[in-house]
């Protein structure tokens, strides 16, 4: 069509200066030179749209009520969503493009300076950042409704299972799980039904059941993606047979349910210590942060007291809403002998492979019942398994963690000037490394400080 209507112009202005003579060739070449100018200035609108941080679909909404287009600018603040925090999804988003992008975005938002220098010093997943993160939600999933609302009968499971993934990634597991039902729903009425959308929504109902910590549930999507995607031979999802075969090994360790033969999967046996230690740090009468959901609790304690004649008793306690009872303290020491036992199996099976956090759950455990030299021996032995670790986020992590940790045993030995050494390089390290892994971190070192000057010669 631009062809076109260059080659109609030219014929025009040749038709006017053929009529009119010299007055048309002017008239003609000042309409011409009009035409360009607003050609060129529409073109340059034009590209402007394709080069908006916010993808093209970001003015394409304004000129099109297609659900379509706003499935896509939805999808877009998603993905762009995805690239920040601490964990972002794949490679993090480059700083030049998220300048761009929040400049744009956050244009006449106050916290726009914060939020640059936050990454000036090299910061990711900090307050300001998570707020941002937050905000790009919230204009993807307004972009998901409009679409919902404007798609008509039209079948679009891939809408659904988008929802469903940003549900997912602000932890309402209860409305993504919603989400990728509908969207398996969705992709049956399709015209185009797809084996990919079927096996990616049962891949994520497989994340859903495991952060859930519903186990089995986990393995039955899971299994069901794996066979999904074998079967169409394709590979739409990657590492889902390492998913299945990790939720395998963590059912085989439930007890009860053990693989007699079956050598124990490392990732696993860290896994689930990690529930039950979480767990009994979440029971009680007065637990330290949010208490286990009763959800939560019952199902825990269905998996590992199964065979148990004190499990109606657990459960009766809670249902009553008694907590920190002789029953429950014994289900907690409980939790805690299976996660040590669970870390002593990991350790011995999992060979060079560096677990770094498996360590630092170690010294935890053992600080905890008050071995504090055995605690030490494990925070130092993750420091040097986090040197060889190859994930370089869970690198940084143990390492503050460790750095801290070892601080407070310090501390709690009453040595202040080596637990001040420690928290000062814990507390330099994760701002270094850009974490907010010890949120109270400089708080600690300023406890030493004053614990130290106060005690002069200590």
């Amino acid at each position: 069509p631009s062809v076109a209507f260059v080659i109609l112009i030219a014929w025009w202005a040749i038709i006017i200066g053929e009529q009119h003579g010299r007055r048309g060739i002017t008239a003609s070449a000042v309409l011409l030179l009009l035409a360009v100018v607003l050609w060129g200035r529409a073109t340059v609108v034009y590209l402007s749209e394709w080069h908006d941080p916010r993808s093209v679909w970001y003015k394409a909404v304004q000129k099109s009520p297609d659900p379509d287009v706003y499935h896509m600018l939805g999808a877009q603040y998603l993905n762009l969503a995805q690239r920040l925090g601490v964990k972002p999804r794949g490679d993090r988003l480059p700083e030049t493009e998220a300048r761009r992008l929040a400049a744009t975005v956050w244009e006449a938002n106050p916290q726009l300076p914060a939020l640059l220098a936050e990454w000036t010093k090299g910061q990711h997943g900090g307050q300001v950042e998570e707020v941002f993160q937050r905000h790009l939600w919230t204009l993807a999933w307004g972009a998901f409704e409009s679409s919902l609302h404007s798609k008509g009968t039209r079948a679009i499971p891939a809408l659904y299972y988008r929802r469903g993934t940003l549900l997912l990634d602000r932890g309402d597991l209860q409305g993504a799980r919603k989400e990728f039902l509908e969207s398996l729903d969705e992709n049956k009425r399709s015209t185009v039904t797809t084996a990919r959308e079927d096996a990616l929504c049962y891949n994520a109902l497989g994340d859903v059941a495991s952060k859930e910590e519903d186990y089995r549930e986990a393995l039955r999507w899971y299994r069901m993606a794996e066979d999904k995607q074998r079967l169409a031979s394709e590979t739409w999802i990657t590492g889902i047979d390492k998913s299945r075969e990790r939720m395998e090994g963590i059912v085989a360790l439930l007890p009860g349910s053990a693989a007699p033969g079956k050598p124990d999967n490392p990732e696993a046996c860290y896994l689930l210590a990690v529930r039950y230690l979480d767990a009994a740090e979440k029971l009680g009468a007065t637990p330290p942060g949010t208490p286990l959901p009763q959800g939560k609790a019952e199902r825990l304690a269905n998996d590992v007291w199964s065979s148990d004649a004190r499990l109606q008793p657990l459960l009766s306690e809670w249902k009553a809403g008694q907590h920190g009872g002789p029953v429950e303290k014994a289900f907690q020491e409980n939790l805690r002998t299976l996660a040590w036992d669970l870390l002593e199996r990991g350790l011995r099976t999992k060979g060079d492979h560096p677990m770094a956090s498996l360590y630092f759950r170690r010294g935890m455990v053992l600080g905890v019942r008050g071995n504090l030299d055995g605690a030490r021996k494990e925070f130092l032995a993750a420091l040097d398994e986090a040197s060889r670790e190859t994930d370089i986020n869970a690198q940084h992590e143990v390492i503050v963690v460790s750095h801290d940790a070892l601080g407070v045993l310090a501390w709690t030995a009453s040595d202040y000037r080596e637990a001040l050494r420690w928290f000062r390089m814990a507390e330099e390290e994760q701002a270094q490394f850009g974490g907010r892994w010890v949120s109270d971190i400089t708080a600690k070192r300023k406890r030493m400080e004053a614990l130290i000057a106060s005690k002069p010669g200590s």
